[in-house]
């Protein structure tokens, strides 16, 4: 094959539009039901899927159903409406850690001396307030969905250790206020208003804020 023969199979494309030209293009043409506060979140997660190694270690080919399945994914995080619970899960770093260790929440599970969850507690308040504070703004929430969802876990926490009080019986107080955390905080999630699959971790973390902000109320000591 002869260098004349190659050169005008060539294409240069000359007036290829500019960075965020090209990313608004791609947003109205795929990002029609994305909340606008998201949108940057969208195209980034789009663009990380087109260049992740797990997309190129084989060769960089994406076939449109490929693309599509990925699409709809994004979409689905990012629309308006959307179902899916909007939390990050942080990992603390050691400094986080050091820093929430003289929080009331922290204080309350060493009471209990449940020091094996203290690390997790700490990942759950974290994201959680996180995902109050950063995250739930930029979706169609209610302002109130929030406080009613607080107030019904301080509930449904104050029943059950109502309960497990009553049920103690004698039994070792440590232990029976360690088991009545870990029941409580392994039962299914109470659903968040819009959203679908509310993770652990977030009704968790908002049962540490309550704990954090309420130093009489909320207990997990059973005594």
């Amino acid at each position: 094959t002869t260098l004349a023969e190659i050169v005008p199979k060539i294409w240069i494309e000359s007036d290829s539009p500019k960075l965020q030209e090209l990313r608004k293009k791609i947003f109205d043409l795929h990002g029609r039901t994305i909340r606008k506060a998201k949108c940057d979140d969208f195209l980034d997660a789009l663009m990380g899927y087109l260049i992740s190694p797990k997309t190129t270690q084989n060769g960089w080919e994406i076939s449109c159903a490929d693309f599509d399945a990925k699409l709809t994914e994004v979409s689905n995080h990012y629309r308006r409406g959307t179902v899916i619970f909007p939390m990050k899960n942080i990992t603390p770093t050691a400094d986080q850690i050091s820093l929430q260790t003289e929080k009331l929440f922290i204080k309350k599970l060493h009471e209990i001396e449940h020091l094996d969850v203290i690390s997790e507690a700490i990942q759950d308040y974290l994201s959680a307030s996180n995902a109050v504070w950063e995250e739930l703004k930029n979706y169609d929430v209610s302002p109130t969905s929030y406080q009613s969802y607080e107030s019904n876990l301080k509930s449904h926490q104050r029943t059950r250790h109502r309960l497990a009080k009553r049920t103690l019986a004698g039994a070792e107080p440590i232990a029976a206020s360690q088991n009545f955390y870990d029941i409580l905080t392994s039962e299914p999630a109470q659903p968040f208003p819009c959203f679908e699959q509310t993770p652990y971790g977030f009704r968790n973390g908002v049962f540490h804020m309550l704990a954090d902000t309420d130093a009489d109320d909320f207990q997990w000591k059973l005594w």
